[in-house]
């Protein structure tokens, strides 16, 4: 890939994923696309309607209140959540914000885990987000297996990047600290919010 095009100006609450799409963009890549084909598959047998009651693993900056509120209504109640054998990483660089985005990689390394919440939504409450979030052509949807602080398993989906470039790239510092305070904001635990903040940034 060529050189990285120079940020734009964006809107601090739409950073994460504005919606015009960029010239050049990455394309969704294959196993993105069987991944959210069989999702939707396994959802339309097993939970026809668009009623049910399921739950979102935000790890970015969903966190954030007035950014999830946004697209979500009602009472959210947030609970944190630890999703075991995970890393954060940052494979793609978004010109409109002047940043790279996050995203989850499976490791299966036990000492791994990436730290969030969970918020209660319904299937049909999701469309504007992802239409936010370009699902699936920027993001797509992932089940993931998450942990509350009593050690009660929740069956949880996230949105994890679709797209990536040839080499990672990393956060602008604006971005950083914007997940740093949204992590606080969700009283996080001390350690994540100390690797959130030690986070090397582009700028």
């Amino acid at each position: 890939m060529s050189d990285k095009p120079a940020p734009e100006s964006t809107d601090a609450a739409d950073e994460q994923a504005e919606t015009t799409e960029q010239p050049g963009e990455a394309v969704l890549s294959p196993e993105a696309m069987l991944e959210t084909l069989a999702h939707q598959a396994n959802e339309a047998a097993i939970f026809p309607g668009s009623l049910r009651e399921e739950y979102l693993f935000a790890y970015d900056l969903l966190l954030d209140q007035s950014t999830v509120g946004r697209f979500i209504k009602g009472p959210l109640a947030p609970r944190v959540v630890r999703l075991a054998n995970h890393r954060l990483v940052w494979p793609y660089y978004y010109p409109p914000a002047g940043t790279a985005l996050p995203t989850l990689l499976r490791t299966n390394r036990d000492e791994d885990a990436v730290w969030g919440v969970v918020y209660e939504t319904k299937r049909k409450d999701m469309k504007a987000l992802e239409e936010y979030l370009r699902v699936p052509n920027r993001y797509h949807r992932r089940a993931v297996p998450v942990h509350d602080r009593g050690g009660r398993r929740i069956m949880a989906f996230a949105y994890v990047l679709s797209v990536q470039d040839p080499l990672p790239s990393k956060p602008s510092a604006d971005f950083r600290e914007k997940l740093a305070a949204a992590a606080t904001e969700r009283s996080l635990p001390e350690e994540w919010l100390a690797m959130l903040q030690a986070l090397e940034t582009g700028d």
